[in-house]
């Protein structure tokens, strides 16, 4: 693994979009999986150089039986790495019927109603969420697949408000799952691995287990290239829109 350059693709990644200010205080979304917490971690090696203040958030679905274990798992380990660590439990099957939503629908919806609400409680300007660079590839795929045009093509966002006071960044955004997996494994971080994530009851979990990997037969650098063409679509669509408000 080469750390130096997970660290600099990251630092990167945060001067390029302006992702962090010194002296913020940043909620960092915990779910105790390996992208989550290569995050905690990373900003936590790094606290001193942005002048941060961290703030974990954990959401237990209540979906899992494994759900409990990965909060206590998560508290814990905030505790040994000295970051207040907020849990909250939502009932996310219930959330579902009643705004019949699916179970990943209502999911997303209570976790960023979570995040609003402990940002608020907790003084915090940012909250940080670790999606990365295989999310985007999964993203684009099923895009194509299901139909869409210039719009749907663009890139995960970097960042965007929540609300007037609460912004959301994606700092993992040009890492790789392999690079994430990497560090966790070179800090014996010993995450929890969602059982649920290794079947394919959801089409996101299909898309990961059976079209990505023959895609990435046919192009090994899969990631990268999806990488450079949504940056390209994403420029593409910035300047036809600019145009088209200067028109009107």
């Amino acid at each position: 693994m080469n750390l130096k350059l997970i660290d600099e693709r990251i630092s990167l990644q945060i001067k390029r979009h302006q992702l962090l200010s010194p002296g913020d205080r940043v909620l960092v979304a915990a779910s105790g999986g390996p992208d989550s917490m290569m995050l905690l971690h990373w900003l936590m090696r790094h606290k001193e150089k942005y002048k941060l203040s961290l703030v974990a958030v954990h959401v237990n679905h209540q979906l899992r039986e494994e759900a409990q274990k990965e909060q206590r798992y998560v508290e814990e380990t905030c505790a040994q790495w000295d970051i207040p660590c907020v849990s909250k439990r939502v009932d996310v099957a219930g959330w579902a019927r009643r705004e019949r939503l699916s179970i990943q629908g209502a999911a997303r919806q209570c976790r960023y109603h979570v995040f609003e609400e402990v940002a608020q409680q907790t003084g915090c300007q940012r909250v940080a969420v670790a999606h990365h660079a295989d999310d985007q590839v999964e993203t684009v795929v099923m895009r194509l697949i299901r139909g869409t045009g210039p719009e749907g093509l663009k890139r995960i966002p970097v960042k965007r408000q929540l609300s007037p006071s609460l912004e959301l960044i994606r700092p993992l955004l040009t890492l790789s799952k392999d690079q994430i997996e990497a560090y966790c494994a070179h800090f014996q971080l010993n995450p929890c691995l969602d059982q649920s994530n290794l079947k394919d009851d959801y089409t996101r979990n299909w898309v990961r287990h059976h079209l990505i990997p023959e895609m990435k037969r046919l192009n090994p650098n899969l990631v990268q290239t999806v990488q450079e063409m949504v940056q390209l679509v994403a420029e593409d669509n910035a300047y036809l829109n600019q145009q088209a408000r200067e028109a009107l």
